[in-house]
């Protein structure tokens, strides 16, 4: 498809995760946790060696594995073990 609609990350409150809603940045300096974190939300099931690799080789991974049918079809709350 040219474009998709994901799901999007809310908190307890029902609020999508924003700046305005004071959800937390990404470290710029170590972005890999948080961009694992967010491909297990978008139900992507990164293996678990992944959350201690450079950032290029996350990204390729998640490039080359990507499946739109394994994206949750709802909200959710993000979870902090994921």
């Amino acid at each position: 498809p040219g474009y998709v609609h994901l799901p999007a990350a809310v908190n307890a409150r029902g609020e999508k995760l924003s700046k305005q809603t004071h959800a937390p940045a990404l470290d710029p300096r170590d972005p890999v946790p948080a961009l694992f974190q967010a491909l297990r939300f978008l139900g992507q099931a990164p293996p678990p060696e992944l959350r201690a690799v450079a950032l290029p080789e996350l990204l390729g991974w998640a490039v080359g594995h990507w499946r739109l049918d394994r994206v949750p079809r709802r909200r959710a709350v993000p979870s902090p073990d994921s």
